[in-house]
């Protein structure tokens, strides 16, 4: 958390500095909002339980090592997008932006009645980063515009890192999952059923991304900005849905999700396409007014992800839980 609030008054300063007053404002909000949720977040964690180790390291300094990756990564974007000549300040935010936002409030605490709560929201989070990092990078490196501006990436940040991690961090598990024990110290947090989890889907929303950007970069850099962002966006909260329950499957899960994880998705949901209800919003964020025909694109493109949760799941027979959480007891 002291790392992000350190990169982003970071980008709010090189913004001023630039002459966007209007990036900085909305840089500034997001730090104000995001050390509320913090707090909030911290109010809300277990007193009891003991903090777990992975693969023989303190919770704390397995955050330490996911932030220092995170850092790694925006560096080398940040690097590359200069060396294929995008601008110092667009590049600057973008790798903010990827830096941060990486597990807010520090890494959970893995007690036994909130492991699978708390890992399946990490685990869903980081599936959206390396996601959002695909999209980048591939943009960079097939040499066309950047698919999305900072802001846009930043804000996705915002609805992702915050309400959406809420909804699935607050889900009551389903069916079994209270009778799993907390993480030992001899068991791994990333399996590496778990790694490739996270490059299947992180593929599948870069794809689907590239392609809406594909597809209004045919009329423009801002329409295609534009479908990139919503459509990057509603993947990563229709993916929330894959994550909602870990290995429940087929006849066994309920359609609907329950009331806190529903209503946590539709504030998400407001909260990512607020961007449109105004026009200096929309100026601010750089995103254009979409057409019905556009909506209807996106809107398909975005349920991708329930199809490639449905796929993983009847490939991994035992489902998500098996290769992300311990056995039972």
């Amino acid at each position: 958390m002291k790392m992000m609030g350190i990169l982003l008054m970071v980008a709010a300063v090189v913004s001023l500095l630039s002459g966007e007053t209007s990036d900085a404002i909305v840089i500034l909000s997001i730090v104000i909002i995001h050390l509320v949720y913090g707090v909030v977040r911290k109010s809300k964690a277990p007193v009891t339980g003991t903090k777990m180790t992975t693969e023989g390291h303190s919770a704390g300094h397995l955050q330490t090592q996911i932030d220092l990756l995170a850092v790694g990564v925006g560096l080398l974007v940040f690097l590359l997008g200069l060396f294929r000549g995008h601008r110092f300040y667009e590049m600057f935010l973008i790798a903010v932006s990827l830096g941060v936002t990486v597990i807010p409030g520090g890494f959970p605490v893995l007690a036994a009645d909130h492991f699978v709560t708390e890992v399946k929201a990490v685990y869903f989070l980081l599936s959206c980063k390396l996601g959002a990092v695909m999209v980048i990078l591939s943009g960079i490196l097939l040499g066309w515009p950047l698919p999305l501006s900072p802001l846009q990436m930043l804000w996705i940040n915002l609805v992702t890192g915050t309400l959406t991690v809420f909804a699935l961090g607050v889900a009551l598990p389903e069916g079994e999952s209270r009778e799993r024990p907390a993480l030992s110290p001899e068991q791994g947090l990333f399996a590496w059923k778990v790694q490739i989890s996270f490059a299947f889907f992180g593929a599948v929303m870069a794809l689907v991304t590239l392609s809406a950007f594909r597809l209004g970069l045919a009329e423009s850099v801002p329409k295609g900005e534009t479908m990139a962002f919503v459509t990057l966006g509603l993947c990563q909260l229709v993916h929330a849905y894959n994550y909602w329950s870990l290995w429940v499957t087929g006849q066994r899960r309920r359609i609907f999700p329950r009331t806190k994880f529903l209503w946590s998705m539709v504030g998400a949901t407001s909260l990512l396409l607020i961007v449109f209800v105004a026009p200096w919003l929309r100026r601010i964020f750089r995103v254009q007014t979409l057409t019905l025909m556009d909506w209807v694109v996106i809107s398909g493109l975005a349920l991708t992800p329930l199809l490639a949760g449905a796929i993983w799941k009847t490939v991994v027979k035992e489902g998500f839980g098996e290769p992300f959480c311990p056995p039972k007891r």
